[in-house]
């Protein structure tokens, strides 16, 4: 028998080991690292510790009138509730799974879940236990991961890594399908079994790479059926967190197809060499049989030349690349056509390296050689015949606008705005000589006080070096030439401008001057429509000019011819005159009423016949 003392001192010992036990739980519960919860079995929050509730963006108090399934995300509660319920019916002991959870402000994020029960005396479930470790960052790295696996997996080149020895440890779908293996075939083969020369790797790649990094290059490797062909490998060092080596990785492209197609050309050189060599025109071979039609295959110097672009660089391109997006559009049709025997030619527009447009025709067929098809293109840059067209288009306009008036401050306004639109001139003006100087009468896109403005002498050199040259005057760039006044250039924004002189009868009267913001070469095309716009405006102005002075003679002809005495005594008349143009103001009709002796009137009618005065 126990002694009563004893009983009564191992009674209070096990009442002071539980409260220890009670208070190392709680210590754990409340300042633990990782989320903990006390849940009824109903699913509701008992009870949750500081960490749970930060990590969920809720107060303690808020969480206890939820229940789990609240904050569950939708595709994790059936899961979650099946194994809580399996767990509070005895059927499991514990459970773990990963899941996620939506915190307060909408965000979802992955934690591991560990569930328990915790029993009454007698075994009895009370509650359940759930300790919550936040795994979100490990579960987005494990998403980039997939992510990464899945491009590597998906890649159209070959992928594989192996170890500082050159023995493959992974390699992806892509080897499979250029060297034969599957992918547990490839495992653990040395790549030197992989080479036409089982050496090579061994003598020049893999010490290339020890002490360089990496190695790029072509190099004949075998089928697993035993067929030899070309390979492009790019090679380099995979190193740790420390810097040091730890595996090579390899990507590798078969270049069977693009060998092929160089051996086809060399074996028709003789035939495409002209065209290639001598074409003034760009030209291309291009893909059509391919998983790209339109893949650039070859391209001749023109080609390179006209966008920008290196012959190298050309051959890594799809022709659509070049196209704007307008004329990219066509390409599904023009392929098609081109697939059905069509020698087709269209009009569009390329885009060169440093982002200018430009027009062009093309003219596309389809060739055979090599036992494969291809499409022969020639494009021709027709940006200047299109601008030609435009600019005479506008050149007429211009004409048919100043011809319908011989008002001389109708037609200048005209021709400022038309033509520097025409041309594509930021702003414009029109400078006539008047009084010894030259004076601003018109602008287009410049302040108007400038109008009015007279300069002489060296401020009016653009319009005196016109002059004197007698043709059109273009500076690519004001702020080099020593001809040009830098600071008024500089005060208006004029990097460059096209001086065209107005000349009637052997002396100049005027300048047009168009006006460019940046450096700017003309062209043949817009030197020639300034020249004749030249020509066009100063006829006008001649004709506008004598015009007005026939006009002034003719009215006091006119004047003179139709004077009426004031009064005849003893004779009532009138009279009247009425021009029949506006524009004219004259007629050849003339009339009069004199006295004669003894109360005799005279009247005279006449018509003058013949043209002008």
């Amino acid at each position: 028998m126990v002694e009563p003392e004893k009983e009564k001192q191992q009674h209070i010992d096990g009442e002071e080991g539980f409260r220890e036990s009670e208070e190392r739980f709680r210590k754990v519960f409340e300042e633990g690292p990782i989320g903990m919860a006390i849940t009824a079995m109903d699913f509701r929050f008992i009870r949750v510790n500081a960490r749970l509730a930060q990590m969920l963006g809720y107060t303690e108090e808020e969480l206890t009138k939820l229940t789990f399934p609240d904050i569950t995300y939708p595709e994790d509660i059936d899961k979650d509730v099946g194994l809580a319920t399996k767990l509070f019916n005895g059927e499991i002991p514990f459970f773990h799974m990963e899941k996620r959870y939506i915190k307060k402000n909408g965000e979802v994020f992955w934690v591991s879940l560990t569930a328990s029960l915790i029993r009454d005396e007698e075994g009895n479930p009370l509650y359940g236990l759930g300790m919550i470790e936040d795994i979100n960052e490990r579960k987005r790295a494990e998403e980039r991961l997939r992510l990464f696996s899945e491009a590597v997996e998906k890649a159209p080149d070959g992928f594989q890594i192996t170890d500082l020895n050159g023995r493959i440890i992974y390699s992806n779908k892509a080897i499979e399908k250029i060297y034969g293996f599957t992918p547990e075939e490839y495992m653990g083969r040395h790549v030197d079994e992989m080479n036409a020369d089982p050496e090579y790797a061994s003598k020049v790649i893999l010490p290339s790479i020890r002490k360089t990094g990496g190695w790029t290059g072509e190099l004949m490797v075998k089928h697993k059926n035993g067929s030899i062909f070309p390979i492009w490998l790019t090679t380099s060092m995979i190193m740790d967190d420390k810097g040091n080596p730890i595996a090579l990785v390899g990507i590798i492209r078969d270049i069977t197809e693009r060998k092929r197609i160089e051996r086809a050309l060399t074996e028709s050189e003789e035939r495409y060499r002209t065209l290639f060599e001598s074409a003034t025109d760009a030209a291309f071979i291009l893909d059509i049989e391919g998983e790209r039609p339109g893949k650039i295959l070859a391209a001749n110097q023109e080609a390179a030349d006209m966008h920008g672009y290196s012959i190298e660089e050309l051959l890594t391109l799809h022709i659509n690349d070049l196209d704007t997006p307008e004329t990219a559009q066509g390409t599904p049709a023009r392929v098609k056509r081109l697939l059905a025997g069509e020698r087709i030619r269209f009009e569009g527009e390329h885009t060169k390296r440093d982002g200018t447009v430009f027009s062009i025709e093309v003219i596309a067929s389809v060739v055979e050689f090599g036992g494969h098809k291809y499409v022969l293109a020639l494009d021709r840059d027709i940006t200047e015949s299109k601008t030609a067209k435009k600019l005479s288009d506008a050149l007429n306009e211009i004409n048919t606008a100043i011809s319908s008036t011989l008002d001389v401050d109708d037609i200048m306004r005209k021709v400022v705005v038309e033509s520097a639109k025409a041309i594509g001139a930021e702003t414009a003006a029109i400078e006539l000589r008047e009084a010894g100087g030259w004076l601003v009468r018109y602008v287009y896109n410049l302040p108007q006080e400038l109008i009015g403005r007279q300069s002489t002498g060296e401020k009016a050199e653009i319009s005196i070096l016109a002059s004197r040259l007698g043709r059109p005057v273009a500076i690519n760039d004001t702020y080099t030439d020593e001809r040009i006044d830098r600071t008024l250039m500089e005060k208006y924004k004029i990097r460059s401008f096209l001086a065209v002189p107005l000349i009637v009868k052997s002396d100049a009267v005027g300048t047009i001057i168009f006006n460019y913001p940046e450096p700017y070469t003309f062209t043949a095309t817009q030197i020639d429509f300034a020249t004749k716009l030249g020509v066009s405006v100063s006829l006008a102005l001649e004709n506008a000019r004598l015009y007005e002075a026939e006009r002034n003679i003719a009215d006091t002809l006119q004047e003179a011819l139709l004077i009426m005495p004031e009064q005849i005594e003893g004779v009532s008349y009138g009279h009247l005159y009425r021009s029949s143009t506006e524009t004219a103001r004259i007629g050849g009709d003339f009339y009069d009423i004199f006295e004669l002796e003894h109360g005799k009137v005279g009247i005279v009618i006449g018509d003058v016949s013949g043209k002008g005065i």
